[in-house]
């Protein structure tokens, strides 16, 4: 589990061991912070180390489409799955390049329950570990 996905799981331990110590409202509250926080709990990791998702390469021709993607991604910050660089000749993990036909895979951008984070970079793309 990445640092991200253990802070989150211990908060929502925390706050399931105490919904039978609090008020109605709480426990509303509690319920929306634990939907809110679950897409990150369960988002991503499931990269190989060799750099592939469901069997595909993360790297090579990628286009960005609306419907029925290969992959849903998130775009993040910080702490991302895959450090990603956009590139002209794609060759390794987290080389991208976009492009409107024949492509690799299809991502779709996403802001809950990613397949995995993605964070742009200049330097060193790839696994983030």
């Amino acid at each position: 589990m990445t640092c991200k996905k253990i802070f989150y799981s211990s908060i929502l331990e925390s706050l399931w061991k105490q919904l039978g110590k609090i008020s109605r409202q709480k426990k509303i509250l509690a319920a929306l912070i634990l939907c809110c926080c679950s897409p990150y709990v369960s988002a991503g990791g499931n990269i190989s180390s060799d750099c592939t998702y469901k069997g595909i390469p993360l790297y090579g021709r990628v286009k960005i489409v609306d419907f029925m993607p290969d992959f849903r991604v998130q775009q993040v910050d910080f702490m991302p799955d895959l450090r990603v660089k956009k590139a002209l000749i794609p060759s390794s993990c987290g080389e991208w390049q976009f492009v409107d036909t024949v492509p690799d895979f299809t991502i779709q951008f996403v802001d809950f329950v990613p397949d995995f984070t993605i964070q742009y970079v200049d330097f060193m793309p790839g696994m983030s570990y």
